[in-house]
């Protein structure tokens, strides 16, 4: 079963290189997903907010993060372990091949 996580405002949930073990549903709030880039700098590629989601790219293709997310504002987040997550797309064929699609655009927009 999916659990609910309240968060405060600037804390880090997601950090650019770890492993992948939770995927997200923004229920509340909104956050901001970056990378660091070879210099060091921080750019952002993009906010979320409600209804939103984040974190399937390192559970769908089996990599570390690709980019860092830290709440803006207080959050509350439905969560997905990794299992649960898999299950999820196994018995949604649909659902697993809209958020692939959806991590090749990504993927191909961050390296811009």
């Amino acid at each position: 079963m999916p659990d609910f996580t309240d968060i405060p405002e600037k804390n880090e949930i997601i950090a650019q290189g770890e492993e992948g073990e939770y995927f997200y549903i923004i229920a509340q709030g909104e956050v901001e997903v970056y990378k660091r880039v070879a210099t060091g700098e921080k750019v952002q590629l993009r906010v979320l907010e409600s209804g939103d989601h984040f974190g399937e790219i390192a559970l769908l293709k089996d990599i570390p993060r690709t980019a860092s997310v830290r709440t803006l504002t207080p959050c509350t987040f439905i969560t997905f372990s990794r299992e649960e997550f898999m299950e999820m797309i196994k018995k949604n064929s649909y659902l697993r091949e809209s958020l692939e699609k959806e991590a090749v655009f990504l993927l191909s927009d961050a390296k811009d």
